[in-house]
């Protein structure tokens, strides 16, 4: 047997397997590790069994969540016997794992001979009372929210829009700090761990990104130039026709209703928008009489007033005889929608040569109304209640926020929540700003309706066809700007057709009729039209949607089918799922058997307790009083009336509360109280992903320094290139994917591990329970596979693997 040494801090870089043969038997006091939860394909499970009960490996032969080898499946029971071997007796080891495959790590560690002591069950859970989302029945209050509204969410990828059921809807009270991101153009209060879609742009002589991102809002810094959403598109999917949507804007403006109630009465004084009205009357399927009516004032115009009958004059005074909007209007296709704005501003709005479009109205309701058409289709949107006007950039969709606007800490006390979507982003509204925010969490659920979906023609065909049409485009001699006008109505959607960086998507029936017309293209798609209109495909990382993990996302990219359901199977299952949210991550607690008694196992070799005191939950706000004793039922007093019970007193620790199985990072939840594992720290400082801060620490919680890495992006021959940490794709920091955050790991290893006492992880990733092992004053071993990993643990920790442990490692 080769001994470890003499060394308090150990690297080994090779297979757990090969390399915990080394170590001595007994010589690990305690085991805190986060290793492969094998979150793949389903095994076949009597076949697990069998292999593992005969002693053999059992090859699951898929990759992981990741597209990993490594974790496509809970380490094997011989990996765990290795452990066992060189934990002491009644030594703990505290083993992470996915909700989904516990019971296969559970039976991994019995059949290496652990005993099951316990499972901790780590919660990872915003927004204030007073944000609003939109819903199909308008702005609501999250206590007004329920699981069958309809939510609009937001795609980062794409910046579209669509309605969706929420996935889950989360309230908490809180006590703490919010954050204050604001403008003229937005007012948003979070929780320092609330995610939020931001370009960035981290010093002026930078550029931005050009994408929107992720982060916490805590990781957001003042000096940043920070670009946050404020509109997308919706496509819509229904339709009263383009002359029918032009004819209700002017009659929801400048309209009303004859005596008679057979007629529908227009009036238009204003000189530039008069050949409009009279070119949508012509238009409409109507009969009308037209009057004029000379001004009493040389400043006045001549107002002109049309009496209007006929089929179309009856479907208005049939649908909005009140003359009020209804919010299904919303729902129309973009280009409806568009005509149906641009006929409102004519008859009661006005445009500037900015692109601002400003509309007017005394009614709070369809001023709202107004500013929902207008961010729904990519205008940046305010409103100003006092002078009774909505405006809408055509020009910004965002807004930047930069160092004099400030980051400003709120103390706030109330209730925070959050939804649940699947694009992971939805529109809210605060003090009157619309903005797009993150959801709690990413779902991970596979949508039954997109499967149906799939039987009729896959991505493939969406991109044949835009080949085609652009090929065809071309030939011709066409523009976009010519073909937005022409089939989307003047709108610039026309290029999501062709191919945008952002994806690609097939145009709905009666636009593809046109594109068909214009560019001369037979019939050989019309069927497969028909079978797949509405389908939409766009390119995401297979990482988003996941929630196993808590690192920032490290995947190959990979097109990802976006669709609406289309065939009669998806619209029945549209909104059936396969899995819950996951919002928690289980860290079970095994332990090597004693020898003899706990007090005799603790004597001999300082295992086989766990460390309360260090672990404690501090209190928060006062003390617990002093107490006699009590029934804890129901808090009344309890007694059998001997004088022995009266004088027993309860005082509270000083140094907390006893320590809970959960973990949790909620402020003042109900069971905050009672397990909130950082005592030192605000408890949003932990976080279900370990901050980019944290992440990039090492043991002293100062920032780590590495040499640059490459991306993907740059190209063909990277490995030739100057390394240059200001180049384009260079990343000098911890790219590894599932990041546990330092102070969860140092609560935990200070509850299993005696005084001056080694730590062993036999998966120990980027290293964050061998740094919080150092931290805390204990010595480690950790064993890592994977190449790429070892300077990031040697950067957290400030050791090095040994030259042997290298040579061992090339060989």
């Amino acid at each position: 047997m080769q001994a470890r040494g003499t060394d308090k801090y150990t690297i080994l870089h090779g297979d757990s397997l090969q390399e915990l043969k080394k170590l001595d038997d007994s010589s690990i006091d305690s085991v805190v590790t986060d290793p492969p939860y094998g979150l793949s394909k389903e095994p076949k499970i009597d076949e697990v069994l069998t292999k593992w009960l005969a002693g053999e490996e059992y090859d699951h032969g898929h990759g992981g969540f990741m597209g990993k080898s490594w974790d496509s499946f809970v380490p094997h029971p011989d990996i765990w016997r290795e452990v066992y071997r060189v934990l002491k007796p009644g030594g703990h080891a505290l083993v992470f794992a996915g909700t989904r495959t516990q019971d296969l790590m559970t039976i991994s560690l019995r059949l290496a001979g652990f005993e099951v002591r316990d499972v901790i069950e780590w919660l990872y859970f915003c927004l204030s009372d007073d944000t609003q989302a939109l819903t199909r029945d308008g702005w609501k209050k999250y206590d007004e929210l329920s699981m069958d509204d309809y939510v609009m969410q937001w795609d980062a990828e794409t910046g579209e829009m669509s309605w969706t059921k929420p996935g889950a809807i989360h309230v908490f009270p809180y006590n703490g700090k919010m954050l204050n991101f604001k403008s003229r153009a937005t007012d948003q209060l979070v929780t320092p761990n609330h995610r939020m879609y931001v370009d960035v742009k981290k010093h002026s002589r930078n550029e931005f990104a050009g994408k929107y991102e992720v982060y916490e809002a805590k990781d957001l810094k003042r000096h940043w130039h920070k670009r946050f959403p404020l509109a997308g598109t919706y496509e819509g999917d229904k339709s009263i026709g383009v002359t029918r949507a032009k004819l209700l804007g002017w009659f929801l403006t400048d309209a009303w209703i004859h005596g008679d109630g057979k007629a529908v009465m227009f009036s238009q004084s204003k000189p530039e928008t008069l050949p409009e009205l009279r070119a949508v009357l012509d238009a409409a399927d109507v009969h009308y009489s037209e009057y004029t009516k000379e001004p009493k004032k040389d400043t006045h115009n001549v107002e002109y007033t049309f009496y209007v009958t006929g089929n179309d004059a009856d479907w208005l005074l049939e649908n909005y005889g009140d003359r009020r909007f209804k919010g299904e209007l919303l729902d129309l296709v973009v280009e409806e929608r568009t005509e149906l704005l641009e006929s409102l501003i004519d008859g009661d709005g006005s445009r500037d040569e900015s692109g601002l479009l400003t509309f007017w109205s005394k009614d709070e309701g369809f001023r709202n109304f107004v500013r929902q058409l207008m961010f729904t289709m990519n205008m940046r949107t305010s409103v100003d209640n006092i002078k009774g006007c909505v405006r809408g950039s055509t020009c910004f969709n965002n807004t930047e926020l930069q160092h004099k606007h400030g980051i400003h800490e709120v103390d706030y006390e109330g209730d925070v929540w959050c939804v649940t979507v699947p694009k992971g982003a939805f529109v809210v509204k605060r003090n009157e700003h619309v903005f797009i925010t993150g959801n709690s969490g990413f779902p991970k659920s596979h949508d039954v309706g997109k499967a149906f979906d799939k039987r009729k023609g896959g991505a493939s065909f969406v991109h044949d066809f835009s080949k085609i049409i652009k090929e065809k485009r071309l030939q011709k001699g066409l523009s976009l700007s010519f073909m937005d006008g022409e089939v989307c109505g003047g709108s610039t959607n026309y290029s999501w057709f062709e191919g945008r960086p952002a994806g690609v998507r097939l145009p709905q029936l009666a636009e593809y009729f046109k594109i068909k017309e214009i560019l001369e293209l037979d019939d050989t798609y019309d069927d497969l039209m028909e079978a797949a209109e509405r389908e939409k495909v766009g390119e995401k990382t297979s990482g988003i949607g996941q929630a196993f993990g808590d690192g920032v996302w490290v995947s190959e990219s990979k097109v990802v089918d976006i669709t609406a359901p289309t065939t009669d199977l998806a619209k029945r299952w549209d909104g059936w799922g396969t899995a819950l949210k996951p919002a928690h991550e289980p860290i079970i607690v095994v332990r090597k058997p004693l020898e003899g008694t706990v007090a005799g196992n603790v004597e001999e070799y300082g295992t086989g307790a766990i460390n309360i005191d260090e672990s404690r939950i501090s209190f928060s706000g006062d003390k617990p009083k002093e107490t006699f004793n009590q029934d804890i039922r129901n808090g009344s007093y309890k007694s059998d009336n001997s004088d022995r019970d009266r004088d027993t007193i309860y005082t509270p620790s000083e140094k907390g509360r006893f320590p809970a199985n959960i973990v949790t990072v909620e402020d003042d939840a109900f069971y905050s109280k009672y397990s909130n594992v950082t005592p030192n720290i605000t408890p949003q400082e932990l976080s279900k992903k370990a901050s980019k801060s944290d992440r990039n620490s090492d043991w002293k919680g100062e920032e780590i320094a590495l040499e640059p890495k490459f991306t993907k992006t740059m190209g063909d021959g990277i490995g030739k290139r100057e390394h240059n940490p200001s180049q384009k794709g260079a990343y000098n920091g911890n790219n590894h994917p599932t990041v546990k955050p330092l102070d969860l790991m140092a609560w935990l290893v200070r509850l299993v591990t005696p005084p001056e006492g080694t730590v062993l992880d036999p998966f120990a990733g980027s290293g964050s329970t061998l740094a919080a092992a150092k931290r805390e004053g204990f010595g480690f071993v950790g064993v890592e596979l994977t190449d790429e990993y070892i300077p990031i643990i040697e950067a957290r920790t400030g050791e090095t693997v040994s030259e042997v442990e290298k040579e061992e490692a090339l060989m």
